[in-house]
């Protein structure tokens, strides 16, 4: 069930970003040769040919009326594509990616960025409407869920003992706490000493055995001696709304999130090329799929709340100006823009998007080796 989670995940993502591309193409009479879920060999797919729509098996093009598209099934389910007329070539043909306005251009590849805002906006109405976990900030306001893990430190006790956020601490060593002050405390004074920590994941009671370490050995911005396993605490309640205010909130909290994400996107980079350091990790398919799995396993509006948050990240990362993802394509349609419809030329062009397929390739590859890596060892 772990991987059927993430293969959904990652499935539904990049369904609802090619969509995008997909709606908008077809919204200014581009046509779009092949509608694809997930990448080839092809396993088969659904076309128009005279005037009927007809199912084939294969990778053999069937004859198809002029303008149709081809709607495939592929094999490899970790992603999806449009091949769109004329997107990486030249043509002034009505129908093409090529022959659009400048304008035009932009929109469309814009498309899979609003497709995956739209798609974070559903989840989130949904996850609002049926009761999310909200950290107890007013005094009076009972925590009907409990003292809550809400993060985990990587490389900590916490997450060696196999701690996931959304846990809920029901009892230490037998004991039950009530508040976080009083879970701290109580940690604190274990320095070195094991407990077990029983915890509430989903519908699941688990007990776990963690050795608390030095703060100072957890947390580098700490220099004190005093017990910690890695985590953040909270008193959470689950809070519902009706499902018209849960779409407003759901709105505030998708934009809130893009300005969080361009802000982290921002420090990123700043530390990797002001410092040669790198804030956080980057985790590739294997590493989407694994998480999403687990994070399944704490409950469904959890997962449903990560759907969310990945596909923000998603819109957020193609909205980035290197060659081979979105950002690139506004760039290229913006010079274009401002050089009066004068395009770069084509030999320029696709050189830059190839050297940037392949540095992304290279990238996903070194990724996706670590997220192995980090799964067996």
């Amino acid at each position: 069930m772990v991987f059927v989670y993430g293969f959904i995940t990652l499935g539904l993502l990049v369904f609802t970003h090619e969509f995008g591309h997909f709606l908008l193409a077809k919204a200014f009479r581009v046509q779009v040769e092949e509608f694809g879920f997930g990448y080839p060999p092809r396993l088969g797919g659904l076309v128009k040919s005279k005037g009927k729509t007809k199912f084939f098996w294969g990778k053999k093009n069937p004859k198809a009326d002029k303008g149709a598209t081809i709607y495939s099934l592929n094999w490899i389910p970790f992603g999806g594509f449009n091949k769109i007329k004329s997107e990486f070539g030249r043509s002034k043909e009505p129908d093409s990616f090529s022959g659009q306005v400048w304008w035009k251009k932009i929109l469309i590849a814009l498309g899979g960025v609003l497709g995956n805002i739209a798609w974070a906006i559903l989840i989130f109405t949904i996850c609002l409407s049926l009761g999310v976990p909200q950290v107890v900030e007013s005094e009076g306001v009972p925590a009907t869920l409990g003292v809550q893990v809400l993060a985990v430190n990587p490389s900590s006790p916490a997450e060696k003992a196999g701690i996931l956020p959304g846990d809920i601490i029901s009892k230490i060593d037998g004991e039950e706490f009530s508040s976080v002050e009083d879970v701290q405390t109580y940690i604190k004074e274990k320095n070195n000493i094991s407990i077990v920590l029983e915890i509430k994941r989903g519908e699941k009671f688990l007990s776990l055995e963690v050795i608390p370490e030095p703060a100072k050995n957890v947390f580098s911005d700490l220099k004190e001696d005093y017990g910690v396993i890695g985590i953040s605490l909270g008193e959470t309640s689950l809070v519902s709304y009706p499902w018209y205010k849960s779409f407003i909130l759901a709105i505030k909290q998708t934009f809130a999130l893009i300005g969080l994400s361009f802000n982290g996107l921002w420090l990123m980079l700043k530390a990797i090329f002001g410092k040669g350091a790198m804030i956080g990790e980057v985790i590739g398919p294997v590493g989407l799929v694994s998480m999403s799995g687990q994070i399944a396993k704490v409950g469904f509006v959890y997962f449903l709340q990560t759907m969310g948050l990945l596909s923000v990240a998603l819109a957020v990362c193609q909205l980035i100006p290197f060659p081979g993802l979105d950002g690139s394509r506004i760039i290229f349609a913006l010079i274009e823009g401002a050089k009066k419809g004068r395009q770069i030329p084509q030999k320029i062009e696709e050189s830059i998007i190839s050297v940037g397929f392949c540095l992304l390739i290279l990238l996903m590859i070194f990724v996706t080796y670590k997220d192995i890596t980090k799964l067996i060892f």
